[in-house]
């Protein structure tokens, strides 16, 4: 297994959907271990009386993880939604290496 730093995150994929596109259950969660989370940037909005922080971060996760653009993971306690595509990232050699994904949390809204 490839570690990549020593967080933990919870990865959420989609719940599974009926006919009509309703959720069925709940999403499946894993927690990953080996993971490095890297924050990006923090806006903070205050047009609104609530006012809004948005936080971007990017996740490196072991290969094999499974997570699409519809997930989100969880990190310290916060929810951070997948944007985009997931990146595969290989070795030189061709070998998989790590995912990377750019996940970002939208609070106050």
């Amino acid at each position: 297994m490839t570690v990549l730093g020593g967080h933990t995150v919870t990865v959420v994929g989609e719940a599974e959907r009926d006919r009509h596109g309703d959720p069925i259950g709940d999403a499946p969660s894993i927690p990953v271990t080996g993971c490095h989370v890297e924050y990006l940037a923090v806006q903070e909005t205050v047009e609104t009386p609530e006012g809004t922080v948005t936080v971007s971060a990017r996740a490196f996760l072991p290969p094999g993880t499974r997570i699409g653009e519809g997930g989100s993971v969880s990190f310290r306690g916060d929810d951070y939604h997948v944007v985009g595509r997931p990146l595969h990232r290989s070795t030189i050699h061709g070998e998989p290496h790590h995912i990377e994904v750019r996940l970002r949390d939208v609070q106050g809204v």
